[in-house]
């Protein structure tokens, strides 16, 4: 079982199994084909640090407000075949790969 706040996206390829974890996720988004934009669309089989952006000043600026720690937060993204687009601001992000085969 994960900790509260961590989600766990495992892509399987043919030989292959990456296991993507984002920590202490503060703020997730969804967006699925054809609502993606050009930029969702660059991070394609990759995990995208998208620096400083409108929607990470917006959730740092509420959690400061809410006394909350703000220091590390990142917004990352991943965009798979056909979307969906998935975006976290989050604290941690770590990868591994395993062989499945």
């Amino acid at each position: 079982m994960l900790p509260r706040r961590d989600y766990l996206l495992s892509i399987r390829h043919e030989a292959t199994q990456d296991d993507l974890r984002f920590q202490r996720v503060e703020a997730l988004r969804v967006t699925h084909y054809r609502a993606c934009t050009v930029e969702m669309v660059s991070s394609y089989d990759r995990v995208t640090d998208c620096g400083e952006t409108h929607w990470l000043a917006a959730v740092r600026q509420q959690l400061q407000g809410a006394g909350e720690p703000i220091e590390g937060l990142r917004h990352l993204t991943l965009y798979l075949d056909d979307g969906p687009c998935y975006e976290f601001i989050c604290h941690d992000f770590s990868a591994t790969t395993t062989n499945v085969a």
